[in-house]
């Protein structure tokens, strides 16, 4: 069926649809009346859709030399819309997400991903990256948010935005496809900060166990997230670990977690204690999918599950003991209140093992650990069954040592 090209006369006219102009133009009617031109095309044996421009801006006679001018590129392989061919910001921080950390752990590279959609790429995502000032990064920093600028405001985040920038510039550079990396030392253009590190509030060790017992007995919360947190205190794992952990993972007493699972990228075994294995078997019975710890729709816990869960219970349980300045413990705590248990009650385990059961790094010095293989297996093993113990009350502390 031949096609009859537009006129100018009748474009004001057509109602809603799409109407051809020949070669692949289109002109088209929203529902909203927006009038908008389009290119449908074959590019790189895709079938393709190009915003041309808006309707009466864009009229039919420049409509028509902007198509002719666009086919003619991809004829030639080249994209109209980055006929330099020079990728966008985005485009080279999916490359560096993909390559750089494509062994780094599930949440680095989904806090890559979150940060940069929420803080940069409504700036400069879609930007030539060779196009990209140094104004337009010391912008995306000062942008504002409540309480005043990203950078002075929310720091931390900020200043790890400022990093990530800094090396996806770096490697457009190191690709050659940005002249210089504009974002190096941008810290001297900004308002200095003086952070001050806020850790997680903690539970005395001391009031674990009367802290798991309440919550044992408690309607407020179901088996599931009551079972979740008694896992994360005999364990001392994070958050994610436990709302990720999966069946597959258990193997007899071990509990082993995958490199992309972990904070450090690497692999890490957690030796389960007595306790840990029955709490297994009480979720099996509630289990139907993949997950040990679920919520409803088998989706995983949120984060604020378990710490909402821990500061309700712990409120209730020490009312009478609370004041307005004390804080309030989060789940994460738990991996500090093990660590100050291990220190005063001077266990009769190296610092070492300690640090290996919560999943640090032993040595520092790279040298040293490529030489320290240790994993002090049996010592985790027996570190494990100690802590269960003393949350459970099976044994008595006393300052410095354990009865």
């Amino acid at each position: 069926m031949l096609t009859m090209p537009l006129t100018a006369q009748e474009l004001p006219k057509k109602v809603l649809g799409k109407y051809s102009d020949g070669d692949g133009l289109l002109f088209r009617v929203t529902r909203g009346g927006t009038r908008d031109w389009f290119l449908k095309v074959q590019y790189k044996g895709k079938r393709k859709e190009y915003a041309l421009g808006k309707y009466p801006e864009l009229g039919l006679s420049d409509a028509r030399a902007k198509a002719r001018e666009w086919r003619s590129l991809i004829k030639a392989g080249i994209d109209p819309r980055n006929p330099t061919n020079v990728p966008s910001f985005r485009s080279c921080a999916e490359a560096h997400i993909s390559t750089k950390l494509k062994n780094s752990s599930r949440k680095t590279r989904h806090q890559w991903q979150s940060t940069l959609e929420t803080w940069v790429y409504p700036y400069i995502g879609d930007r030539d990256v060779d196009k990209v000032l140094r104004k337009d990064v010391e912008d995306l920093l000062l942008q504002r948010v409540p309480g005043g600028t990203l950078w002075e405001s929310k720091h931390v985040t900020a200043d790890r935005v400022r990093g990530r920038i800094d090396a996806i510039l770096q490697r457009a550079v190191n690709h050659d496809l940005a002249p210089k990396n504009v974002a190096v030392g941008i810290k001297d253009d900004l308002p200095k900060v003086i952070h001050q590190p806020r850790h997680h509030p903690s539970m005395p060790f001391t009031q674990i166990n009367e802290f798991l017992a309440y919550l044992r007995v408690s309607s407020r919360a179901n088996l599931l997230t009551k079972l979740a947190i008694e896992f994360g205190v005999l364990t001392i794992a994070r958050s994610g670990e436990v709302r990720g952990a999966r069946w597959e993972e258990i193997k007899g007493s071990e509990w082993q977690l995958p490199a992309e699972r972990t904070k450090q990228g690497r692999p890490h075994t957690v030796y389960l204690s007595s306790r840990a294995m029955e709490i297994l078997e009480e979720a099996r019975k509630l289990s139907s999918g993949p997950l040990i710890f679920w919520s409803a729709g088998q989706r995983e816990m949120s984060d604020n599950t378990l710490n909402k869960s821990v500061k309700q219970h712990y409120v209730e349980c020490f009312a009478d003991d609370i004041s307005l300045d004390d804080e309030i413990p989060t789940f994460h705590g738990f991996r500090a209140s093990f660590k100050t248990w291990a220190e005063e009650t001077e266990v009769p385990f190296s610092d070492r093992v300690v640090e290996a059961m919560q999943g640090h790094r032993v040595e520092v010095s790279k040298v040293r650990a490529a030489y320290n293989r240790a994993k002090y297996i049996e010592q985790r093993h027996k570190l494990s069954q100690l802590w269960c113990d003393f949350v459970l009350g099976n044994c008595d502390f006393v300052l410095g040592e354990i009865k």
